[in-house]
């Protein structure tokens, strides 16, 4: 096992790192694959740190990234998170496979370029993925957070924060209680689980799929392309054409929306124009 303390600006190089766990709470962090395939080091840029050290721990090919304490007690004194003067900028260069869970509580994150599970998570602080593969975990409190160019499964949470989600997703799983929750689909995928208080949710599809719509709801209500049905306990409808591949949905609420529309054809964009 090796340690690190570190309080100033500086670079550092950790070979053999498979899993990394980094915790920020405020400022910025930038979880970056290596350009270059062959790259094995796990690269740290520390630009900016303030208040407490910077705690690297490294031991079984898991590399942990701690600035600040985030303990249940730390909670109740003047030294919590929010009110923390803890600041630091950092960016890590890993390998692409590296598998990565990333969280910030007021800062603002960034993952890119990784093929491999990842999860990154706020409280209040904004969170970018992008071009990454495989299964993706976006969580946020009242944070924004932003999906680009996904390739694979992705799971979301939110409270009121809003997450916008776009790419090859291959299953959605998303809850929200306040939140706004959209997701542009550019390809097949199996299937999409939606649970929601009042949040709306509002899902694109590729213009040949059709859907079967499983809701369950006290007030919510559905809108698929053209139709709209309020929903009052639980009802299945399905929409489209039955000989054009289908994705399963999931609806529960209390009273939140679901709008389900597919992307126009090369043709009806053309009518349109």
């Amino acid at each position: 096992m090796n340690n690190w303390t570190i309080d100033s600006p500086q670079t550092l190089d950790i070979d053999n790192v498979r899993n990394l766990r980094l915790l920020a709470i405020s400022g910025r962090f930038d979880v970056i694959a290596h350009q270059d395939p062959a790259e094995t080091v796990t690269r740290l840029t520390i630009s900016e740190i303030t208040g407490d050290p910077l705690e690297i721990v490294n031991t079984a090919e898991r590399l942990d990234i701690k600035h600040g304490k985030t303990d249940a007690m730390v909670w109740l004194t003047k030294d919590n998170p929010l009110s923390s003067r803890n600041h630091l900028v950092i960016t890590v260069e890993v390998p692409a496979q590296t598998v990565i869970d990333a969280k910030t509580v007021s800062g603002e994150g960034l993952v890119t370029g990784l093929n491999s599970t990842v999860k990154v998570s706020s409280v209040s602080g904004s969170i970018v993925s992008d071009a990454t593969k495989g299964a993706l975990s976006v969580n946020t409190i009242s944070g924004e957070a932003i999906v680009k160019d996904h390739q694979g499964a992705l799971s979301t949470n939110s409270v009121s924060g809003e997450i916008t989600a776009s790419g090859w997703l291959e299953s959605i799983k998303a809850s929200t209680v306040t939140g706004d929750l959209n997701f542009d689909v550019l390809g097949p995928i199996r299937t999409v689980s939606t649970n929601s208080v009042s949040g709306s949710v509002l899902l694109r599809l590729p213009e040949e799929l059709s859907c079967q719509v499983l809701a369950n709801s006290l007030s919510g209500s559905i809108n698929v392309n053209e139709e709209s049905i309020k929903v009052i306990g639980s009802t299945t409808r399905q929409f489209g054409d039955p000989k054009q591949p289908m994705v399963k949905i999931s609806v529960n609420s209390v009273s939140g929306s679901i709008t389900v529309f597919n992307r126009l054809s090369r043709h009806e964009q053309e009518g349109v124009q």
